[in-house]
């Protein structure tokens, strides 16, 4: 479903490995998402900041949020036995997948230009469990 999500990854100061950073994307329904900087007042936050710049097949673009439901959060963090830190590249790809996928089935931006996910699949439940940034 998304053909481009890291870029390559690049050498910081003194030759230290700086670790890839997710980019722009595109889904196979042909929309292309681009992530939007945190806000540094919501990244001290007890929620993920998530938010894409959408550009339509037909060049229209919206700025999209996801949001992830605190039960979902605590959840998470139940299975974990230690807090996944919002600013975890987690919830970053989790949010990329599941704004893709919506685009993919309804080829269209939600009409509030946010969803929330309130649920992942074992898989992506089995990997928030083992992550580790």
């Amino acid at each position: 479903m998304v053909f481009r999500v890291f870029r390559k990854k690049k050498e910081g100061k003194a030759g230290a490995v700086v670790t890839p950073a997710l980019s722009e994307c595109t889904a196979v329904s042909g929309f292309s998402l681009v992530r939007l900087p945190a806000h540094s007042e919501l990244v001290s936050s007890s929620a993920p900041d998530c938010s894409f710049r959408v550009r339509s097949p037909k060049g229209s673009q919206s700025n999209i949020s996801v949001c992830f439901d605190p039960r979902l959060l605590k959840l998470i963090d139940d299975q974990r036995q230690t807090r996944l830190r919002v600013t975890s590249r987690f919830w970053v790809l989790c949010a990329q997948t599941h704004l893709s996928a919506y685009l993919q089935g309804l080829n269209d931006c939600p009409p509030s230009a946010q969803i929330t996910i309130d649920e992942l699949s074992e898989d992506e439940m089995l990997l928030a469990t083992h992550w580790r940034d």
